[in-house]
């Protein structure tokens, strides 16, 4: 089996007791990969990721592969850096390799993205090897984790058997390889296929009204589309825009003043939104005219123009990455209920904004009548889009853009979650994922004992609430480099040694 950037593609069982060692797989690894890079031997490291089979789609992420319709990060290049330590990294790479100027404020591909992180991968092999270090890249997928009679764990894929770990760190993801639902329609990514059969009509229909709909909004007008769009969802909830104009830092609703909290209820933190618009002068009229219902066209042309110039979108993107996961964990279970089922759809619409220039793009499509927006959607087929009033929509070509990042983790049933779930290392979590200690992310038991077993990212869902945002997943990450180490009875230390993970 080739091994195209990693040394050690293929499986040498190691026969020392005394030997510490690790694996992972996602794209996420590049920012657990990173934190390996400040010691001067390193430990045997294993990475699970089935993209290692090709050298184009290695260390990307399905959501930063190759795509011609070249679909936009959501936030600035300057927020997009892998190493928690030097926030530039990733505009420096820019400059290096596309030679763009201004690029702190530059929203670039999501391609281009997944280049950052294949040459981030490159860059750690040639860590690893100048310290001597065994790097093993497995182009597999992890199907079973069990730990063995010496408490190490054992990592079975669908070909081999790895055991011997000390450590098992879980980056999964949500799945994003699957998501077309069974009603039909156009599968949206990869997008260019959707996009380029959509040009072709005079009416498409869009299943969705989230960050990947516009992605196919994007693509079709971006493709000269001149024909009618609608993006249709149950709440017909569009993401805000992101601020061009804020930068405000919050001050009483922190993650310093929930330190000294024993709970929060759902109705104080509601009240501690107020008070920080309220200490920075912010107007939340619009916000709040979205949660009483307000889906009109000019809404629609408000909610965007606000978003780009007004406070209220910046606070609501601070205030999800200063205190969205810590708040999630003092909530009660109702708050916790009340909020998925009522709040949810808003925060993440809210929380995950469009780049501005997407936005505008968007805004006018909205205000010449090309683009419609409708809420209501009850049931959709590959033919006809079906909504609340008795309304049947019937476009030339409809494109599922619905995904349920919602749901939980373990519905999807995936052979490795079902094996953990079956076997007693994990227990589903009410809320999403599985069930985790808050603050080191150690995966707990049926049983309650201690493991080494920890996850990062769409996993804790349930514990953490907020998952995808990248400074969100730096912070956990940190955590559990820490919570390891700690383990191992050394100073805590950026992460380093043993970890297996897929």
């Amino acid at each position: 089996m080739q091994d195209h950037r990693c040394r050690g593609a293929r499986w040498h069982e190691n026969k020392s007791e005394n030997c510490d060692r690790r694996g992972r797989c996602g794209w996420l690894g590049d920012v657990i990969r990173r934190h390996g890079a400040t010691r001067r031997h390193l430990r045997p490291l294993t990475l699970f990721d089935p993209s290692f089979r090709r050298e184009y789609r290695s260390a990307r992420g399905y959501p930063y592969r190759a795509d011609p319709t070249e679909p936009l990060l959501n936030a600035p290049a300057r927020m997009m850096s892998v190493r928690p330590d030097d926030e530039a990294d990733f505009t420096r790479w820019l400059d290096r390799t596309r030679s763009l100027t201004s690029a702190t404020n530059t929203y670039v591909s999501r391609p281009t993205f997944g280049s950052y992180l294949r040459d981030s991968l490159s860059e750690l092999r040639r860590i690893w090897d100048s310290r001597d270090g065994l790097l093993h890249c497995v182009p597999e997928e992890v199907v079973v984790i069990a730990e063995t009679a010496a408490g190490r764990y054992r990592l079975e894929t669908s070909g081999a058997l790895y055991r011997d770990y000390d450590h098992v760190i879980l980056c999964v993801g949500w799945r994003t390889d699957d998501l077309s639902h069974s009603e039909g329609g156009v599968r949206a990514y990869p997008l260019a296929p959707a996009v380029e059969r959509g040009a072709g009509c005079k009416h498409v229909g869009i299943i969705g009204t989230g960050l990947t709909s516009i992605d196919v909004v994007r693509g079709l007008l971006l493709r000269g589309f001149d024909g009618k769009i609608t993006a249709a969802s149950r709440r017909g909830l569009l993401p805000s825009a992101r601020n061009e104009v804020s930068s405000l830092t919050p001050e009483l609703y922190t993650r310093s003043a929930l330190s000294r909290r024993d709970g929060l209820d759902l109705r104080e933190s509601m009240a501690l939104i107020e008070a920080e618009a309220h200490h920075h002068a912010v107007d939340l009229s619009v916000p709040k005219s979205l949660l009483r219902g307000d889906r009109s066209r000019s809404m629609h042309i408000e909610y965007l123009n606000s978003g780009l110039h007004d406070g209220w979108s910046d606070l609501f993107v601070k205030l999800c990455d200063e205190v969205a996961c810590d708040s999630w964990n003092l909530f009660d279970a109702t708050s916790r209920r009340i909020f998925r089922q009522v709040i949810h759809p808003y925060f993440q619409a809210w929380c995950n904004p469009m780049p501005p220039v997407t936005a505008r793009l968007v805004r006018d499509a909205i205000e010449s009548g090309q683009l419609e927006v409708r809420a209501g959607l009850e049931g959709f087929n590959e033919r006809e889009m079906r909504f609340s009033d008795g309304d049947i929509r019937r476009p030339q070509l409809i494109v599922n853009a619905s995904r349920g990042g919602s749901d939980s983790i373990g519905s999807t049933r995936t052979p490795l979650l079902s094996s953990m779930l079956n076997d007693g290392y994990a227990v589903p979590d009410a809320f999403g994922g599985v069930q985790v200690e808050y603050g080191t992310w150690e995966v707990l038991s049926a049983t309650g004992r201690s493991q080494r077993l920890y996850a990062v990212g769409s996993l804790t869902q349930g514990a953490r609430y907020y998952v995808s945002a990248l400074d969100s997943i730096v912070r956990a990450v940190r955590e559990v480099a820490h919570a390891i180490e700690q383990r191992r009875g050394e100073q805590p230390v950026a992460l380093q040694s043993s970890i297996a993970g897929s």
